[in-house]
């Protein structure tokens, strides 16, 4: 019978490779030094889409919205970069940038201009869209 190498107990975990050294932890928005131009972006971006989007946000859209204003902090900060010559970053980097950041912006569902519009003005009627 082959012996087997896995440990018997299974509270002993296996060692890790010095070659790799310590693992990282994942970091979230909350973690950033809140001092940082970036970290206030993304917190004022956040903010303002929870409050448009309304008081009793799930955990996905929370989500949504932390990941939505990040991608927008990293295209301004792209964008910028590239207009005052940081020629290491491509215009196809701030295209790619760009529009991934604007689909995480869609996907959120945020109320458009019009929509808030109507709800300012109250329901559509007939007589307030035809203009004589």
């Amino acid at each position: 019978m082959p012996q087997n190498s896995a440990p018997d107990s299974p509270s002993v975990a296996p060692r890790r490779s010095a070659h790799y050294g310590p693992k990282h932890r994942l970091k979230t928005v909350a973690q950033l030094d809140q001092r940082t131009r970036a970290a206030k972006r993304i917190t004022a971006l956040a903010r303002t889409w929870a409050a448009a989007l309304g008081d009793k946000l799930t955990n996905g859209q929370r989500i949504a919205i932390e990941r939505a204003a990040t991608l927008t902090a990293l295209a301004e900060d792209a964008r910028v970069r590239r207009l005052s010559g940081d020629l290491s970053i491509s215009l196809e980097d701030i295209a790619r940038l760009d529009n991934t950041a604007n689909r995480a912006v869609r996907a959120l569902g945020l109320p458009t201009e019009r929509e808030r519009e109507s709800e300012r003005d109250g329901p559509l009627t007939l007589d307030s869209v035809l203009v004589v």
